[in-house]
Formats: structure tokens, sequence, C-alpha cells
């Protein structure tokens, strides 16, 4: 980190042990006592070692998978803007209290063009599989709209020995700032 009349440029570089994984920020401000200066920044965050989700979520068994990321900074300090994609790719884990696996865990949220937040996954559980999908958007004129759609077929919840729960969803959500409508089918 270095401070010269005003202007901050930092860097942190953080690696895991055992190559389990990294993360790299860099972050300029020309003038941190002005809000509109003008600000860049990048980081990268990549997650090869889930075993940690079993520790902060102690249900959880056996996590594994990839997490990945980038963001892109730049705008000022009164209006920062915001792009980059976080992704986890071949995820897994056990849910100790259902008795269930979830694998095939692919997920990605991006915010590609400022203002629009992307979210798509899935998952696979016992026979069956989810798919989820969802917009939001921002702005100061409309407000915050999201709209999600999950479909799925035969998806695992629970394999207990009095309780063996799957469920078929086929289920559409709108949220903005005044309304919430759900639409759609869920089997069990």
């Amino acid at each position: 980190v270095s401070v010269t009349d005003n202007r901050l440029v930092s860097s942190l570089r953080l690696g895991l042990a055992d190559g389990a994984g990294d993360t790299r920020v860099d972050l300029t401000v020309d003038d941190m006592f002005d809000s509109n200066s003008a600000i860049t920044g990048r980081g990268e965050v990549v997650l090869k070692d889930m075993s940690l989700f079993a520790v902060l979520i102690p249900d959880i068994s056996k996590p594994r998978g990839l997490v990945s990321g980038s963001l892109e900074l730049s705008g000022s300090l009164a209006q920062p803007q915001f792009l980059g994609v976080v992704s986890i790719t071949d995820g897994a884990f056990g849910v100790r209290r259902a008795g269930i696996e979830i694998s095939a865990v692919n997920a990605r949220l991006s915010q590609t063009d400022v203002g629009r937040l992307r979210l798509e996954g899935s998952a696979r559980s016992g026979a069956g599989q989810i798919s989820i999908q969802g917009d939001t958007w921002a702005s100061a004129d409309t407000g915050i709209r999201s709209e999600l759609l999950i479909i799925g077929q035969d998806f695992e919840l629970s394999r207990l020995p009095d309780w063996q729960i799957s469920a078929s969803p086929s289920i559409a959500m709108v949220f903005d700032e005044r309304t919430t409508t759900v639409t759609g089918n869920l089997l069990i």
C-alpha cells in the first residue's frame, strides 16, 4: 500500500497452503478525499479446497468443487461500478440432517453490464436434478426488479428412515419494489 499526495495504490496477494487457493486484489484511488475521484481495481479469487465450508456450516459434509471469480472496479468513490463473475464448478456436498448428497453443482453469478446481475445454476440430488436462472436489474429510474425461474425433476430433499422426499418444481418468481409474484407448480 502506498499513499502519495492523497493517491492510494494498493495490492494484496494471498495464497492458501498446499495450493488450496489464491487471491489477488489491486486498487487505485486518485484522491482518497474527493468523492468524485476516479477509482480502478481488479480482484481475482480461486478456491480449490472447500473444506472450510464444512467448518462454517456444520451440517455440510465432504464439500468439494472449485470457486473462482474476478471483479473489475471503475467509476468514482461516490459512484463505483462493479463488473465480474463468481462461479462454482463441479461442486458436491452432503447434508447430514437430510441424509442426502448434492452433486454436479454448477453455479454462476455475473454482472457483465452495470445494473444487471445474472444467476445460472444446476445441481443433482438422488435421481433428480434442479436448475435455476435469474436476472436482477437495478437503476435509479426503475428501481430493482428480479425474475427467477426454478425447474427440476425428482430432486431429493430428504433420505431418512422415516422420510424420503423429492420435489419437482416449475416455479417462476418476480420481485420488484412493490410486489412479489410466484407462479407455477411444485410436486412433492
